[in-house]
């Protein structure tokens, strides 16, 4: 016989006594439990409805004057398009043309939101 199968043979005996020996202890530890039950599920309650400016904190908060939001929407998306002002005022007349009656502010979510949908 190979020493490969020698060895085979022996580890095989060794896992089947080691896996015996716990069997044989788990039964001795367990012998007179009775079984446990699972818990019952613990009931969901309604959490306080909070917005996600208070989830988020204070420094998530939009700003309160609309330049700085507008400010903020347009550096938003500059970053995306790489800083190229070309591509963000296409990206601006491509939502004036859907939705002319929108403001500044609504078009550069608009387009920021479309921009993250495209390049998911």
């Amino acid at each position: 016989m190979s020493a490969f199968w020698r060895g085979l043979i022996v580890g095989f005996a060794a896992g089947v006594a080691v896996g015996a020996t716990l069997a044989v202890s788990r039964q001795r530890n367990d012998g007179g439990a009775e079984p446990v039950e699972p818990a019952a599920p613990v009931p969901v309650q309604d959490s306080p409805s909070l917005s996600l400016d208070e989830l988020l904190g204070p420094s998530a908060q939009r700003p309160e004057d609309p330049s700085q939001a507008i400010t903020a929407l347009r550096q938003n998306l500059l970053v995306k398009y790489f800083y190229d002002e070309e591509k963000v005022e296409q990206a601006i007349a491509r939502e004036k043309e859907r939705d002319p009656q929108a403001s500044e502010e609504e078009w550069l979510r608009a387009a920021i939101m479309r921009w993250e949908r495209d390049n998911r």
